[in-house]
């Protein structure tokens, strides 16, 4: 497994865009919440309690990191620069008009729809699930099954695309347990 390195004010920028929809007023990674809880190592660890001081919090900080990551991902690795929320572009008339695209929402199909439409530069639509979690999450487990089965709420003619993951996971404090992954 290949380890990458993350720019924070990068991070911080699409986590700023995530949440409020436009780019942070001060870009600097030092305004950024959660680098204060960060421990002083190179690896991307967090102090105990630093993603919060009970589940809620850590869950909610766990999915906003997870949006963040995946957005950044995105433009960074993939230079995938166009990124909407499904709920924002779902039955929006422009996506028809413009690329004769349309997302909707199927009230009989089972299961969530992925997080974002996104549009490369050579016009190809693509789609990103971002995922966020306080527990550890291997590519065998079931939990990590059904994530992949949001990939098959799409119908045709929606184009399909290449079936690669990015798994990245965030980890607590050094001092804490090694769950062997």
């Amino acid at each position: 497994m290949e380890a990458i390195t993350v720019d924070l004010a990068d991070l911080y920028h699409h986590y700023y865009l995530q949440s409020y929809d436009k780019a942070p007023p001060n870009p600097d990674p030092a305004q950024f919440e959660h680098v204060r809880y960060l421990e002083s190592c190179t690896a991307f660890r967090f102090q105990p309690n630093g993603l919060g001081a009970n589940k809620t919090k850590k869950q909610n900080n766990s999915n906003e990191l997870g949006e963040a990551f995946c957005r950044w991902f995105l433009a960074e690795h993939l230079d995938i620069r166009y990124v909407a929320r499904i709920d924002d572009v779902r039955n929006h008339g422009a996506l028809t008009w413009a690329q004769g695209v349309s997302v909707e929402c199927n009230p009989c199909t089972e299961g969530d729809a992925p997080d974002y439409f996104c549009v490369e530069p050579t016009g190809q639509v693509t789609l990103a699930e971002a995922k966020g979690t306080i527990e550890a999450v291997g590519f065998g487990t079931k939990k990590f099954a059904t994530w992949r089965k949001q990939f098959n709420v799409t119908a045709d003619p929606v184009p399909r695309i290449g079936g690669g993951g990015i798994y990245i996971r965030l980890l607590a404090s050094c001092a804490r347990r090694r769950t062997g992954h």
